[in-house]
């Protein structure tokens, strides 16, 4: 007897040689067009298809809740999502994504469902672009209408998530209080070791509020976007205060400050990083460990901790208060005196490359200072 036409050999395999197969499928266009051939190798495929998400969205005319194959899509991804990457365009006239979010991560802040439980690693997008095309007017344009649907749901969804260990999104400050105002009770991520807030707006204050949840946290990158505002000031002493909710976990810090106001800007206090006992590599500008007063600086080892392996001083907007001839002594001062017995570890001194800030003689005399003391100068 002839085989049908419509038969599909695959499914006389035993089934756990089927999911064996399925196993060495790696691209997900290769698991989609296979998800696309008949009904029944979908439902074999849907599990593979919907452990990594990664979606860019332009324009998406939602007008009703997103399903798949009839399905809501809340309760098709829930058990299997491993990884979820949005783009920068999502919230583009997508009015049902926090709800979708949302029920994907817990349910609901009354829920006691677990949500998705293998989630580990999600990123709500941001672009962060470096290009000498782009004008300081685009930058700000782009952060402005970021995400216009996204409330507070869509960011907080996923501090419920019960294995989560990293979460990247560009959280306002706005989203993040209504969040902590809304909630009935704060996460504990017990899980979450990387933290990434680029081009947001969260307020050092906010920021102690979030880190309060974030015990094991280990890496955090905190970028502060201000903008129209007739005179700014970066508060370091209550950045200090919400890095302390960590000190004894944190491993990796880098904050970075972007400013957009037609007044004056000032910092107020300094962070001092002596007793984080893990902290190995920190990224910032000058004015956050010193000052923002050059004539009130601290001598550098008094707020280096002694796990320190890089120092960088960022490219941002507080390097106006620090000139490399007012930074290069303090340097200098710190490799004369007993750096290795404080900063035992310490492998690395950079700046990032910003040569309207750190001019030739700065760069090269830098350069000299690392290979005096058998250090390496520049990134990895």
């Amino acid at each position: 007897m002839s085989r049908s036409k419509s038969a599909c050999p695959l499914f006389e395999l035993p089934q756990e040689l089927l999911e064996s197969v399925l196993s060495y499928l790696l691209s997900s266009q290769d698991v989609s067009n296979l998800s696309r051939t008949c009904k029944a190798l979908h439902a074999k495929t849907v599990e593979h298809l919907y452990s990594n998400i990664s979606m860019e969205w332009q324009v998406v005319q939602a007008i009703r809740p997103l399903t798949v194959a009839g399905v809501d899509v809340s309760q098709a991804l829930r058990p299997n999502l491993v990884s979820l990457d949005l783009g920068f365009h999502i919230g583009d006239d997508v009015v049902y994504l926090p709800e979708i979010l949302w029920k994907l991560s817990s349910g609901g802040a009354d829920s006691q469902a677990l949500g998705c439980r293998k989630l580990r690693n999600v990123h709500l997008g941001h672009v962060h672009i470096a290009s000498e095309e782009e004008q300081p007017s685009d930058r700000w344009s782009r952060v402005k209408h970021l995400h216009p649907h996204l409330d507070w749901r869509g960011y907080w969804a996923f501090f419920w998530c019960p294995n989560i260990q990293k979460i990247e999104m560009s959280l306002m400050d706005e989203t993040a209080l209504t969040g902590f105002q809304k909630a009935v009770s704060l996460p504990v991520c017990s899980t979450l070791t990387t933290l990434r807030l680029g081009e947001s707006s969260v307020k050092p204050d906010t920021l102690a509020k979030l880190l309060s949840c974030t015990p094991a946290l280990r890496r955090l990158d905190y970028e502060y976007w201000v903008r129209d505002q007739a005179f700014i000031t970066v508060d370091c002493a209550s950045l200090s205060a919400a890095l302390n909710s960590v000190k004894s976990t944190l491993e990796h810090l880098r904050f970075f400050c972007q400013m957009h106001s037609p007044g004056s800007v000032d910092v107020f206090g300094k962070c001092n990083f002596r007793d984080y006992p893990v902290l190995s590599s920190l990224h910032v500008p000058p004015a956050v460990i010193l000052g923002g007063d050059a004539s009130l600086w601290s001598r550098i080892e008094e707020v280096m901790p002694s796990s320190l392996e890089e120092l960088c001083f960022v490219d941002d907007d507080l390097l106006e208060f620090w000139s490399p001839k007012e930074l290069i002594p303090l340097l200098d001062d710190f490799f004369q005196g007993d750096w290795r017995a404080r900063t035992p570890k310490l492998r690395r001194v950079y700046a990032t490359d910003n040569k309207s800030w750190l001019d030739a003689y700065g760069t090269d005399y830098l350069r000299m200072l690392s290979e005096q003391n058998g250090l390496e100068c520049g990134k990895h």
